[in-house]
């Protein structure tokens, strides 16, 4: 096991029991045997105590935390460890969204969960693999990004718990019969573009009842995610530690209102 492995091990297995209702989203291999990200969904109401878990372990381990608060619906908690090169980063939200459009939250996810090899629970195959059919397959493009959902196999996820994707499009926002054709049309392998032009429209009617996570998310879009140091090594340098991390640490409290550790 990997220094990296044992230090996500140690920090899931302290949030799950600080934060019970902790789940995994989706690509936890991504970030237990790689560097990516950890994506995570919790109830609004435990936020505070998960972000200072988190930073609590930080602290224990001998590590540097930031939390921004520039994307809606929950913080990116990034915690920096002496001996790693990336940081480890908990994108920790109450829902997921496309478009500005509920996706799935908390709540709606709780009946989808599986145990899993790290501390919290996460979503049993094919919900999982429902979740990302939305969120890779849909796009600004005419169709669906065959591209995308190929990378992710999400057509063989699907395929793998069918029962697991039916309870998904049940538990989830938009409607189920809507989500039922997206499901058939990625596991059928095709461009679908009546099927992605009308889970667009309505995601569209959606978000329309939620303007001000629409408004929200256009502003960051607009001016924090360039300007953020947080994001941009999130969304931009794959989780890459700057060369002076001093100096970036420095500058990304600094970005977001805190001086402390």
């Amino acid at each position: 096991m990997t220094p990296r492995e044992r230090a996500w091990r140690s920090l899931t297995d302290a949030l799950a029991q600080a934060c019970p209702r902790t789940l995994l989203l989706k690509n936890a291999d991504s970030a237990l045997h790689g560097t990516g990200d950890l994506d995570l969904l919790l109830p609004k109401e435990d936020m505070g105590g998960f972000v200072r878990a988190a930073r609590d372990w930080c602290l224990g381990n001998g590590g540097q935390s930031v939390v921004c608060h520039h994307v809606p619906d929950g913080p990116h908690v990034v915690i920096v460890l002496p001996e790693e090169t990336h940081a480890l980063v908990l994108d920790v939200k109450w829902r997921r969204s496309l478009f500005g459009a509920t996706l799935i939250t908390a709540e709606s996810a709780a009946g989808l969960s599986v145990p899993s090899e790290l501390g919290p629970g996460q979503l049993r195959s094919g919900a999982e693999s429902m979740v990302k059919a939305c969120l890779y397959g849909i796009d600004r493009g005419p169709g669906l990004n065959r591209r995308r959902l190929g990378e992710q196999n999400v057509a063989d996820g699907l395929r793998a718990d069918p029962d697991g994707a039916a309870l998904a499009a049940r538990a989830m926002h938009p409607p189920t019969a809507l989500l039922t054709a997206l499901r058939r049309a990625v596991e059928r392998d095709t461009t679908a573009i009546g099927v992605a032009t009308a889970t667009k429209a309505v995601l569209g009617t959606i978000a329309l009842s939620e303007p001000g996570t629409a408004w929200h998310r256009g502003v960051y879009k607009a001016l924090r995610r360039q300007r953020c140091p947080v994001m941009r090594v999130v969304r931009y340098d794959r989780r890459r530690i700057p060369q002076d991390r001093e100096a970036w640490l420095t500058a990304s409290r600094l970005a977001h209102g805190s001086t402390d550790d």
